[in-house]
């Protein structure tokens, strides 16, 4: 029950600094497409093309640390029965699992509105398709990234059963 009541109380602050974030990324999108050409000696599409590509290098990176750092704890930990004295550790390990779907969540729930509302601020044909081609390395890169460490979780025996998370 503590563990259903914390995940859920993780889902509602996830939610609500992603909503806080997203509405921030929304903002400085306008900003950029009301700035209009030459503000930045450069086209409001290029400006809001690079602002994305930044955004989607720094998730996919916090992302990629945030693997390495559980895959990196899982393999020194190993596999841990219940009751034994290094269940502490398969603790950590599982909350470093834990912190890598969350950050994944809080990632997606935060870039899904400006993602769809760069398709209404692009102009020409070319920034929209890169735009798309952005979003589907973002899509690819966190699915790669769910998937490497879901093989890691079960090749160390951190697997979800029955609704509890066991070492």
């Amino acid at each position: 029950m503590l563990r259903g009541l914390r995940r859920f109380f993780t889902s509602l602050i996830t939610l609500l600094a992603s909503s806080v974030v997203a509405v921030a990324i929304f903002i400085v999108q306008w900003r950029i497409f009301w700035a209009g050409d030459g503000a930045l000696g450069v086209t409001v599409n290029s400006a809001l093309l690079i602002f994305e590509a930044l955004l989607l290098l720094f998730a996919l990176a916090i992302v990629e640390l945030l693997v390495r750092r559980a895959i990196k704890l899982a393999l020194k930990v190993g596999t841990v029965r219940i009751g034994s004295p290094e269940e502490k550790q398969a603790d950590r390990v599982l909350w470093h699992f834990d912190l890598v779907t969350t950050s994944v969540i809080f990632f997606w729930g935060t870039f899904w509105l400006p993602a769809f509302a760069a398709f209404f601020l692009l102009e020409p044909q070319w920034p929209i398709y890169l735009h798309g081609t952005l979003l589907v390395m973002a899509i690819i890169g966190t699915n790669w990234q769910e998937h490497r460490l879901e093989r890691v979780r079960q090749a160390c025996g951190y697997s979800e059963g029955f609704g509890r998370l066991t070492p």
